[in-house]
């Protein structure tokens, strides 16, 4: 039988739709590498599996992007000037999804800018590892998540259609998880006459509050209250929201509050009620 490969892969569709429902995505990956295809032209043979078969096509797509990408780095020489090797990355890491995180991270280790390019797929693949059992791989990718503006990746996950908070859900389950979530994960509020919380504050981990946990694993904000003339005692109230300010008049609306004592750049806990 001919190998499909050798004829005319890029343009018909028909008969691509055929042959990836005809065999098996290992199949596919010996006959790409017993033919003369172009690797330039397997990305956009992947492309067009992706965009025909969706879940369907999708380990037949990524035997394509990851055969031309192994190709075109082992003779770098042949890639195509119009061939984009960091996209072809970035569609083979959302092939591996939500199936095989742990591939898709080590795609990402070696091409972080697929994370500011596709911010909403690496929240995803982060989610994915947290699920499996590799949190410190997952938070990497979260620290680097953090590193994009804050506008742009409310942006991205808006043209995306999905809710920032799911970044921030993962972020707090990462931080329990590892044992290091610190005070400046939660919302702030204070008021404009107040200067900023001291880092001391925001550097804080949860467990020096010395508060059971299922109090602080609810706290979703923080709201100075009051700060001493001499700016070393800081009233903090702590609540289940990410915006209080339709409750805070209402009495015992907060989870519980906490004085830190606060000089030259040390912190304490003076005091906590809940």
């Amino acid at each position: 039988m001919a190998n499909f490969f050798n004829g005319s892969p890029t343009t018909d569709f028909q008969g691509l739709i055929a042959y990836v429902k005809a065999h098996t995505p290992e199949q596919m990956l010996s006959d790409i590498r017993a033919s003369s295809v172009d690797p330039n032209d397997l990305p956009s043979i992947g492309d067009t599996v992706k965009m025909f078969l969706n879940d369907e096509g999708k380990h037949h797509a990524k035997v394509c992007y990851g055969e031309g990408i192994r190709q075109l780095e082992e003779e770098p020489q042949r890639k195509a000037p119009d061939v984009n090797l960091m996209f072809a990355r970035r569609n083979f890491c959302a092939c591996c999804f939500p199936e095989e995180p742990v591939e898709a991270f080590n795609v990402l280790v070696d091409e972080p800018e697929i994370i500011v390019a596709d911010p909403v797929l690496a929240t995803g693949i982060a989610t994915g590892l947290a699920q499996e059992g590799y949190p410190k791989q997952a938070n990497i990718i979260v620290t680097a998540l953090d590193q994009i503006p804050a506008q742009n990746l409310l942006l991205k996950f808006e043209e995306g259609g999905i809710e920032i908070g799911i970044l921030k859900a993962l972020r707090d389950h990462l931080r329990q998880q590892l044992g290091g979530r610190k005070l400046r994960d939660l919302k702030w509020f204070w008021n404009p006459n107040v200067e900023p919380v001291p880092d001391g504050i925001l550097s804080m981990d949860y467990d020096a509050i010395r508060l059971p946990a299922q109090v602080l694993d609810r706290a979703r904000s923080a709201v100075i209250m009051q700060v001493s003339n001499d700016r070393k005692m800081w009233f903090v109230f702590f609540y289940d929201r990410e915006d209080p300010t339709s409750i805070m008049q209402r009495e015992n609306s907060e989870l519980c509050y906490v004085f830190f004592y606060y000089r030259d750049g040390n912190v304490q806990v003076s005091d906590v009620h809940y």
